[in-house]
């Protein structure tokens, strides 16, 4: 569960990635579970394998950090450094607010997690709530 769980989110997305999917079926959306596991701090090593490693470009029309970049990441990193990073790096528009619940290694206190967090006010509100309604397409 520890390391078992993001790692099966990195690479089930690193699939999805290189299986050429997202360039078959560019509007689907996908939230990655485990604020996106270990994909978010190793697109750099995909770029890198992408540029090196011709087999990596059969399916793909650009390098892997670009298709990250699409993604959504839940909160559930389990560290406010984390989830600033994914503010940083993605935009606060693609982190949405995750619990994990009933599952014991969830946020017992999601909203105080991001209320900590050392970012905009506004980029808060998105993350509670607001893109969660803007992607569901929902009103608020």
């Amino acid at each position: 569960n520890l390391i078992g769980n993001p790692a099966e989110t990195s690479l089930a997305f690193a699939k999805l990635i290189f299986g050429g999917v997202l360039d078959r079926f560019p509007r689907l959306k996908f939230c990655l579970a485990h604020a996106g596991g270990f994909l978010p701090y190793t697109w750099g090593r995909m770029d890198r394998g992408y540029r090196a490693i011709k087999a990596c470009q059969g399916k793909i029309s650009r390098p892997p950090g670009e298709y990250v970049k699409l993604f959504y990441f839940d909160t559930i990193a389990h560290s406010p450094m984390a989830l600033e990073y994914l503010v940083q790096n993605f935009g606060a528009e693609r982190v949405l607010l995750g619990s994990d619940y009933p599952f014991d290694m969830g946020d017992p206190e999601p909203c105080k997690s991001v209320g900590a967090l050392k970012i905009d006010a506004r980029d808060k509100e998105k993350i509670a709530g607001g893109n969660a309604a803007s992607l569901l397409a929902i009103g608020v």
